[in-house]
């Protein structure tokens, strides 16, 4: 998308966007002990990336970063909104959320704990972040730039999955050979009586 300032819209970005409508709503609500900060830009200057947190929770903490706007001590909460619950976390999602969580510990000054929440189960995941998740951000953050440089877009990889995404048909248009009359003619006789001019 950036290379090439390509967008689309579908049916799972719509569904993403009608998910999203309770969070991207700029504003603090408080809930008890805890404060709600909704979509969130965040962004980390070390390491050139930024974005937007849907919920960042800020929980009462004695041991917790300061806040001076709120005058008290937090932990603070990345929390992701996704549809669907997965048996498996998906890597995708797991760098997502790891590039939120060094972009919000870099401007509080703090440890995030990150987590999931999915739609269908209306539950949390917590997200435990592992030397493979922040190799592989490295790696897959150095690949950006690398193809950022060259203006070039990357190759589609092995058991990439594209059928969810908005951008397939740019990616990859779809090549539809157009078949000829007689060939059409070499089907089964119920294709071949679709093209019947006219009835004896």
């Amino acid at each position: 998308m950036q290379i090439n300032s390509d967008w689309a819209s579908n049916y799972f970005v719509a569904q993403g966007d009608i998910l999203h409508e309770n969070v991207n709503i700029k504003e603090l609500i408080k809930i008890g002990d805890k404060y709600q900060c909704k979509s969130l830009s965040v962004f980390n200057e070390d390491y050139g990336i930024f974005g937007i947190v849907d919920v960042l929770e800020l929980r009462k903490s004695k041991k917790g970063v300061r806040i001076e706007s709120l005058n008290d001590n937090f932990d603070l909460e990345i929390v992701e909104y996704k549809n669907t619950f997965g048996k498996k976390q998906k890597l995708d999602d797991l760098l997502q959320v790891y590039g939120q969580k060094l972009c919000v510990d870099k401007m509080f000054g703090c440890d995030s704990k990150v987590c999931f929440y999915y739609n269908d189960t209306k539950r949390r995941c917590n997200v435990v972040i592992t030397e493979i998740i922040k190799q592989e951000f490295g790696n897959t953050l150095r690949e950006i730039e690398e193809y950022s440089k060259k203006n070039e877009i990357p190759e589609i990889k092995k058991g990439q999955k594209c059928s969810g995404c908005s951008l397939e048909n740019i990616c990859i248009p779809i090549k539809r050979k157009t078949k000829t009359f007689m060939e059409m003619a070499k089907t089964t006789n119920e294709e071949i009586t679709k093209y019947t001019l006219c009835d004896k």
